[in-house]
């Protein structure tokens, strides 16, 4: 999933519904947009919550510091507490998912 998560409500939701139906294999959530570790913040919160902390939480590169509604909701929270992986290289991340993918589609 690559989300703007944090400015309005949708992608929270969105995430939240992915998570729970059993025809999405959600395996990592890209935060773009802005200020992506403060995204990245809100997705990892919004996974462990949900217990699904076997998908991966990337960070794609930072625009600026830009925030939205949600960020209050997740600004104390330790992306290095999160029990599963955060990429900070998010782009890359989801460049080697998707390869990963095709290769084992593939044989």
């Amino acid at each position: 999933i690559d989300t703007d998560i944090g400015t309005d409500a949708d992608d929270s939701f969105a995430l939240a519904l992915a998570l729970h139906l059993p025809e999405f294999d959600v395996r990592m959530v890209l935060c773009d947009s802005h200020d992506t570790e403060g995204r990245a913040k809100i997705a990892a919160k919004t996974l462990e919550a949900a217990g699904r902390t076997d998908v991966t939480v990337a960070i794609g590169p930072k625009q600026d510091d830009k925030g939205g509604a949600m960020f209050g909701w997740a600004a104390d929270y330790d992306l290095s507490t999160y029990p599963g992986v955060v990429a900070t290289d998010g782009v890359g991340a989801l460049i080697r998912l998707v390869n990963k993918s095709w290769q084992i589609q593939q044989l």
